[in-house]
């Protein structure tokens, strides 16, 4: 009789205690949205580039609901800051939107599965905008390093809640996570979660019926962790330190009135004159004598065996593809260039790039989805920084692109 006595209020505190943890998310949540996000305040958040933004789900929701917000899934391009940087050019809406840049290097097509997927009916009937990377289809694909650097286990719990998605696209999305060693040692529950998603033998449900429960509370504890992030974020933004925060990347100029896209052109070839006179590769005079110049007769012909038509990565966009389409996403698909220029120097086979443009437009092009295929602009002068970075006359391209996908 003791041992019940004492046994029923462990019982009761230990089941209080779990739905406290279970609530916190939403209340945190709530105290975020109430008492951070002030007015003019997301369309900061949206050029920050922050692990706060893509990693979390609270700011990029919050961005979903401004209806002239258009989310942009990128990577490293987005560092490339110019006046023509879409953050710049757009910034007070000239034309009525706002670019909300969801990424930094290393976060390709399975990281963006996660971010889509996170958000779920949020994102149903949105456009959006997705660059492409020839970088990403490389031979190894997703990185061991960049998948630890961006995977968010927020985003995967809210994967295998989104009803939206079909079992199979979820257990394949799962599949491809789980050979990363990084989800399965340092997120156990949701790796055992992970995979017996979807699965009906015995086994199976009595790994779902054990560690349901602690996923779910390791979930709860992570929206907390969202929320004090975007808390953290949010406390040094205003409506007038944008540039502060992007100052880390490198000076950043005034944004230029938007006038036409000619216009724009024209000024964007006389930006990368003046930055690009010690190379005829196009590369921007600061980079080519860190990276290029101390090495350049090594680099000649080194890119022979390189390959772009065998990777994991394409496996990876047609999970995106997937996602997008049974979320019910409209989005427009940006293919960048490599540098044409410095391509043949270093012997990458032209039939490689060739074949990822192709490959990469068909795939998109065959779920009905929108291309801004920009692959023939690989020997055009300053349309990239540097050997795959968006330039001055790529950003004026992308953002007419973008203006007139919306528009």
């Amino acid at each position: 009789m003791m041992i019940r006595r004492r046994f029923w209020p462990m019982l009761v505190a230990a089941l209080l205690f779990v739905l406290t943890v279970l609530e916190m998310g939403p209340v945190t949540k709530w105290v975020v949205t109430q008492f951070y996000l002030k007015p003019g305040v997301i369309e900061q958040v949206a050029g920050s580039q922050s692990n706060e933004v893509f990693k979390g789900t609270i700011l990029q929701q919050k961005g979903l609901e401004n209806q002239d917000i258009l989310p942009v899934y990128g990577s490293s391009e987005f560092s490339s800051v110019s006046a023509f940087h879409p953050s710049f050019l757009f910034e007070g809406r000239p034309t009525g939107f706002t670019p909300f840049l969801i990424g930094h290097g290393g976060c390709q097509d399975l990281v963006h599965v996660l971010n889509v997927a996170a958000q779920g009916q949020a994102l149903r009937g949105k456009k959006v905008v997705v660059i492409l990377s020839a970088q990403w289809f490389e031979p190894e694909g997703l990185t061991p390093d960049y998948l630890a650097e961006n995977f968010s286990p927020l985003q995967a719990y809210y994967l295998l809640l989104n009803n939206q998605l079909t079992v199979k696209t979820k257990q394949q999305v799962a599949s491809r996570l789980l050979q990363y060693p990084y989800v399965t040692d340092n997120y156990p529950f949701l790796a055992r979660l992970l995979a017996h998603y979807g699965q009906n033998d015995t086994k199976s449900r009595i790994v779902n019926l054990i560690y349901s429960p602690l996923g779910h509370i390791e979930m709860a504890a992570l929206e907390v962790k969202d929320a004090f992030d975007s808390i953290k974020l949010l406390q040094i933004i205003n409506v007038n330190n944008q540039r502060k925060l992007l100052q880390g990347i490198q000076p950043v100029p005034k944004p230029l009135p938007l006038k036409s896209w000619t216009e724009l052109s024209a000024q964007a070839t006389q930006a990368g004159q003046m930055a690009v006179t010690n190379n005829s590769f196009g590369i921007e005079d600061s980079y080519y004598l860190e990276y290029i110049n101390k090495d350049l007769t090594k680099e000649k012909g080194s890119a022979q065996k390189d390959k772009l038509t065998a990777s994991p990565e394409y496996q990876d966009l047609q999970l995106l593809l997937d996602v997008l389409k049974q979320t019910g996403v409209k989005p427009m698909f940006v293919i960048v260039p490599v540098n044409g220029r410095w391509a043949d120097y270093t012997g990458f086979p032209l039939v490689e790039r060739q074949t990822y443009y192709q490959r990469a437009r068909q795939m998109v092009e065959q779920q009905g989805f929108q291309v801004a295929d920009f692959s023939g602009h690989e020997y055009d002068l300053y349309f990239l920084k540097d050997i795959m970075h968006l330039g001055w006359k790529g950003w004026v391209d992308v953002d007419e692109a973008m203006d007139h996908f919306v528009h």
